[in-house]
């Protein structure tokens, strides 16, 4: 029995696994305003010199793009995230471009946020009970 086909089949499965970039970040889940080290490994080898851009949320009308210092010889660099939210890395050096996205947390919780969520509830259930009390009275 022929495996060839079975062979070509294998390394076409596997071989964009064998040249992946490799995020890491030593310290999980990111948090806004606190610092980090980004490292960025291409096959295992550190991409020292790369550059590193940051965009915050991005394909939204508020998108911010900002650039890292370059990637150390370890293939390392400090980043402080400035805001909460879907953040996208983009890494590039010579013919390699990688992406990755990550989330960042808020860095204590969103008193805003509980104000709308109260607000929107009160909106809610205070046109149901009014809402209610139409129907009870006719």
């Amino acid at each position: 029995m022929r495996s060839g086909p079975l062979w070509l089949a294998l390394v076409l499965l596997f071989a964009p696994a064998a040249f992946a970039t490799e995020f890491t970040f030593d310290e999980e889940p990111l948090v806004a305003g606190k610092a980090v080290t980004v490292s960025v490994h291409h096959d295992g080898v550190p991409l020292r010199g790369a550059k590193v851009q940051v965009t915050y949320r991005a394909g939204s009308v508020v998108e911010q793009t900002v650039e890292l210092p370059p990637l150390d010889d370890e293939g390392s660099t400090s980043w402080t995230p400035d805001q909460p939210g879907i953040t996208n890395l983009e890494v590039t050096r010579g013919g390699i471009s990688a992406n990755h996205r990550v989330a960042i947390r808020f860095a204590s919780f969103p008193l805003s946020g509980l104000a709308v969520f109260l607000f929107a509830g009160t909106l809610l259930f205070g046109g149901v009970i009014l809402g209610f009390r139409r129907l009870m009275r006719s």
